[in-house]
């Protein structure tokens, strides 16, 4: 038997199947504009065998619909009126599921709020592993190390709905616009000289023991740069994550105490956990009394702990730089 010849036989018994089912089995349909709703499309109000049998109809042209309709039938996401979406319409009016494929993943919803300054959070912290900061993820994703200048700071309130119908969110999403100054490590692919920065949660907020990002401010940021491989590391390992965040940013950070360093008066201060290793670089620390900054959440308290250190310029990146000759020799783990 031919191909085409099989198609044809299917959609005959598709049709004598709508015929017997019993109209009176329905399901409710989610409203595509009045008076029709996805997979209604006798505007009824439910959606029943007799909705399956004009959207196979429509597909075999033996008869005409509107262009609501062919909304209420387009169930496959695809744009078109097809035996398949007959088939699938079908399905639902009998139970036997209960999400369209169209509504399987819904795109991400960002909705910008006002940022409101005066929240405060703990910050929690895990251990530090510099070998997988410097080269770990590198195995999975692409990283970067630049400087920058902040030119904006919004936050968004995120939800998306997941593969399975599950609804997400929302969450609050921040993205920090920051002008580039200096490339260190990776390359972020930029059509100007702006790169968006996500941080998962609400930058306004004031972390313990963190640094402080305020717009104007110059600071160094890390990491993951949100490209191909980025996306399908995420789609492996975080399938539920359908938040879209690649549309709005080019690097996702991660927390404020150890993916971004505060540069003030010639001076960078960052966690300390990167020079411990490093007795050249440790000798080059500042005291903590000799820095004014007002980036620091804990203040001078975080450098006068050493939970935070400060080195000028030139010797910060002399130090930084060797972090990449030979990243196999990193300290793996640093626990405070």
């Amino acid at each position: 038997m031919m191909k085409t010849d099989i198609k044809k036989l299917i959609c005959i018994l598709l049709y004598i199947i709508t015929m017997l089912i019993p109209l009176s089995l329905t399901a409710k349909g989610t409203d595509v504009g009045e008076p029709y709703g996805l997979g209604d499309l006798d505007g009824d109000g439910e959606v029943t065998a007799a909705d399956a049998r004009i959207t196979l109809l429509a597909s075999s042209r033996i008869t005409t619909i509107t262009e609501q309709q062919k909304k209420a039938a387009d169930v496959m996401g695809d744009g078109a009126v097809t035996a398949a979406a007959s088939r699938v319409i079908l399905r639902y009016s009998s139970r036997l599921i209960n999400i369209f494929p169209i509504q399987k993943t819904s795109a991400a919803v960002w909705t910008e709020v006002p940022i409101e300054e005066g929240g405060f959070a703990f910050t929690c912290r895990s251990d530090f592993d510099l070998r997988w900061m410097i080269a770990g993820q590198q195995e999975y994703t692409n990283i970067c190390f630049f400087s920058g200048t902040v030119v904006s700071l919004k936050e968004f309130e995120v939800s998306w709905t997941d593969d399975k119908g599950g609804e997400w969110g929302s969450f609050t999403h921040s993205i920090i616009e920051v002008k580039l100054n200096k490339e260190y490590y990776g390359k972020v692919s930029l059509d100007g000289d702006v790169i968006k920065v996500m941080f998962v949660g609400p930058i306004s907020y004031n972390y313990d023991h963190s640094i402080h990002i305020n717009e104007g401010g110059e600071y160094i940021f890390t990491g993951l740069i949100m490209d191909e491989r980025y996306t399908a590391y995420k789609e492996k390992y975080v399938p539920e994550d359908k938040s879209e965040s690649e549309k709005y940013a080019d690097v996702v950070m991660g927390g404020l105490w150890n993916t971004v360093f505060a540069i003030d008066d010639g001076k960078v201060i960052l966690y300390h956990g990167y020079f411990d290793h490093d007795n050249e670089a440790r000798q080059k620390i500042l005291p903590y009394d000799s820095v004014i900054t007002d980036k620091l959440t804990s203040g001078i308290y975080s450098l006068e702990t050493g939970d935070f250190i400060a080195m000028n310029m030139d010797d910060f990146e002399e130090a930084f730089l060797r972090l990449f000759e030979n990243p196999e020799n990193l300290p793996t783990i640093k626990r405070d």
